[in-house]
């Protein structure tokens, strides 16, 4: 697995917001990862992960339950840590306190 996942982060235009894209492409293996910002006290935290378990599923699925799930961030002033499981993206927004 490489070090890191691709991963896309940006940032609102007042700097009060973080927004980050991030892939685990491993078809066998979960990925703990931490984002840590300099300068920017966490105020609030909030992480969606699309995963399914059944590598075999089609891709297509009926029910948003079976995909989309809250990725659990633990959150200590500037840094944010999470798993993102196997073969899944996730949307993590991130809120600078004022």
């Amino acid at each position: 697995m490489p070090a890191n996942p691709p991963a896309l982060i940006t940032v609102s235009d007042d700097g009060n917001m973080l927004y980050a894209m991030l892939v685990n492409a491993s078809w066998t293996q979960d990925w703990p990862g931490t984002i840590t910002v300099k300068d920017f006290a966490i105020s609030w935290s909030t992480g969606t992960v699309l995963v399914n378990d059944d590598l075999d599923a089609i891709p297509l699925v009926q029910n948003r339950e079976d995909f989309v799930h809250p990725l659990a961030l633990d959150v200590a002033d500037s840094t944010v840590r999470f798993v993102l499981p196997a073969h899944s993206v996730a949307f993590l927004a991130i809120g600078r306190a004022q």
